[in-house]
């Protein structure tokens, strides 16, 4: 179980950065050349990143736990000079992410001072900022601190990183809608019954 914990959470947080990858590829413009090296490269970062966490985890040595009603064993020895170097390659991918995020806002959006080009600039880079300061401080506290509390931040780390990520393309998503003139959403509620009758289902043409 802390095995599958663990891994769940890395692949937890390496979807999320498949996400931003894909929305960076789709900001330069769906790039062919781009698209392959962004996949390849996070490919490579993050199999290594999920190897380490998992090698972690199993080096781990627990001892029964003496309250066995609460926990049924409790972690004795971590070695983290496998997880640190897991965080690292997570903590690349995000600053890779940023240059290629910033470089593509200033060459396609910065001129045009829209909604979406602000957003780029204002909340992608807090964003990113916010992850790599989070990203850094873990990899200071497991590289200090001498107990188990080193992995404390582990769990916050990552589901705010997840949470972050997530929030960053919804953000994004509903600004490329707002400058395509998609500002209005379809409320089901307010539909009345005389009118949901006369709404074909064919597809469009």
């Amino acid at each position: 179980m802390y095995i599958l914990s663990n891994c769940g959470r890395v692949a937890t947080v390496l979807i999320s950065e498949a996400l931003l990858f894909a929305r960076v590829w789709a900001l330069s413009g769906n790039e062919g050349t781009l698209g392959t090296c962004l996949f390849i490269f996070w490919l490579c970062t993050g199999t290594a990143a999920f190897a380490l966490i998992t090698i972690f985890a199993i080096m781990t040595v627990f001892i029964l736990s003496p309250f066995p009603w609460i926990v049924t064993c409790i972690a004795v020895h971590t070695d983290p000079k496998y997880s640190v170097p897991g965080l690292v390659l997570i903590l690349v991918e995000q600053i890779v992410i940023m240059i290629i995020s910033l470089f593509l806002g200033i060459q396609k959006h910065a001129r045009s001072a829209t909604h979406l080009g602000k957003t780029l600039f204002r909340d992608g880079l807090m964003y990113f900022v916010a992850l790599t300061i989070l990203a850094l401080l873990n990899v200071a506290v497991q590289q200090t601190v001498q107990t188990n509390l080193r992995y404390a931040l582990n769990t916050f780390h990552f589901a705010l990183h997840s949470i972050l990520c997530t929030r960053m393309v919804l953000h994004l998503r509903q600004e490329s809608r707002a400058s395509m003139g998609f500002t209005t959403y379809f409320d089901a509620g307010i539909m009345r019954t005389d009118d949901s009758a006369s709404i074909s289902l064919r597809p469009m043409r």
